[in-house]
């Protein structure tokens, strides 16, 4: 096993299948995220900790993985800034609707809603889209309406696939 300090921030680490054998892990356990290759991960996390004072507690890290024949395994680590964080960060709010006219309800007591909002009709069903969070409304929307999880995902959805309304 290789570890390398890129920068502040990544790491690369190289692993062959001798490493692998050594820990008594096997290619399929070790690709399949097991609680040995977790291990294993932890390990070498532990040990840039020590040899090059590359700690991530407290920080969220991306790892990246590139397999060569399934016998080298070379990952790459990266500790996220905490400003960096932020951009994973919900930018839109979707509500769904089963009919159209709670809708218009809600829009004809909150004029102001016209201009930050977008609405869109997909398999019978309408979704009102918010660029940014508007807590004033959320209560009315809930009451009329669902909330969308994974708002991107359905955002792109919405934007390929549905029906612009207004």
């Amino acid at each position: 096993m290789q570890i390398q300090k890129i920068s502040n921030n990544k790491l690369k680490v190289i692993l062959n299948s001798n490493d692998l054998n050594e820990k008594n892990i096997d290619i399929d356990s070790f690709l399949s995220h097991s609680v040995e290759s977790q291990d294993l991960f932890f390990e070498i996390l532990d040990l840039a900790e020590e040899e090059y004072d590359f700690d991530i507690e407290n920080n969220k890290a991306v790892v990246e993985t590139i397999s060569l024949d399934n016998k080298l395994f070379i990952l790459t680590i990266t500790k996220l800034k905490q400003d960096s964080i932020n951009t994973y960060e919900k930018k839109s709010t979707i509500y769904c609707f089963n009919n159209i006219f709670d809708i218009f309800n809600i829009y004809l007591s909150n004029h102001n809603i016209l201009n930050t909002s977008s609405i869109y009709k997909l398999n019978n069903k309408y979704y009102v889209l918010f660029k940014e969070t508007n807590l004033s409304l959320e209560n009315s929307f809930c009451e009329f309406s669902k909330p969308i999880r994974n708002s991107e995902s359905m955002e792109d959805i919405l934007i390929e696939y549905g029906k612009k309304v207004n």
